[in-house]
């Protein structure tokens, strides 16, 4: 029985990182996991789950678990001891000022994907993985992003004020895992730094990788910083700026 290891955020919490962690090393581990990416998984399941996120439209919700069905049919899925799909954009649209109805859809989004799983796998057993940060600084990085991508028009103060019914990242996670009754796993991006195989290293213990032949993976790497930091003063001055310009925009 195929066990599935569901990594589906969180944004901004080296998910990139981890991919790419998982492409370097499909090889050496393909006869223990096999792997389903965001290569794959773009094209359509992620947007349909982004949409849903965002519009909480039914029909995207639907959309959303057929494709990721169709994708879990593909051959060669369950011919190995695990299943490991990753996409940050699983829980749906990077979460931003208006997130009142993030943890619910993301439940919705994650009851889908189970029965995504269940249809294809029967009973196979099916453990969140969920890569995290501390709410400061994960704020502050999705802020970041918003600005230097979307042009948001409001301070940083306003912009996690939008955020707050997220809570912390922990709880967050720990709610999405009750709700839905799934195994959580997460790696603290604070706590993984010394590690060989950071954000990996639980993902390695869930895979049952043994001790001798982790030593032969290539540690991932830290990709997708985010905004530079030489960037951010000139950021913050052009928002700034605009908050200036559009006042209704900055109360």
């Amino acid at each position: 029985m195929v066990h599935v290891i569901y990594h589906a955020g969180f944004h901004k919490t080296g998910t990139t990182s981890l991919q790419t962690w998982c492409r370097t090393n499909r090889r050496a581990l393909s006869g223990r996991a096999g792997f389903l990416l965001p290569g794959v998984l773009r094209k359509e399941v992620s947007v349909w789950a982004s949409r849903y996120s965002q519009f909480g439209e039914a029909s995207d919700l639907r959309f959303f678990e057929d494709c990721l069905t169709e994708r879990l049919a593909e051959n060669g899925l369950a011919d190995r001891p695990h299943l490991v799909i990753s996409d940050e954009n699983l829980l749906g649209h990077m979460p931003g000022p208006n997130s009142d109805a993030f943890a619910d859809r993301a439940t919705d989004l994650l009851r889908a994907a189970q029965n995504a799983v269940q249809a294809n796998f029967d009973d196979a057993p099916m453990t969140l993985y969920l890569t995290l940060r501390d709410q400061a600084p994960w704020h502050r990085s999705l802020f970041h992003h918003h600005v230097t991508h979307h042009g948001e028009t409001m301070t940083e103060t306003r912009f996690a004020e939008g955020l707050a019914p997220l809570g912390p990242p922990q709880d967050l996670a720990r709610q999405l895992a009750d709700r839905t009754g799934l195994a959580l796993q997460t790696a603290h991006l604070s706590r993984m730094g010394k590690v060989r195989h950071g954000i990996a290293a639980p993902l390695l213990d869930l895979l049952d990788v043994p001790r001798g032949q982790r030593g032969k993976l290539t540690p991932p790497p830290w990709d997708n910083r985010g905004t530079e930091r030489a960037h951010i003063p000139a950021m913050r001055m052009r928002n700034a700026a605009a908050l200036d310009t559009a006042p209704d925009a900055a109360q």
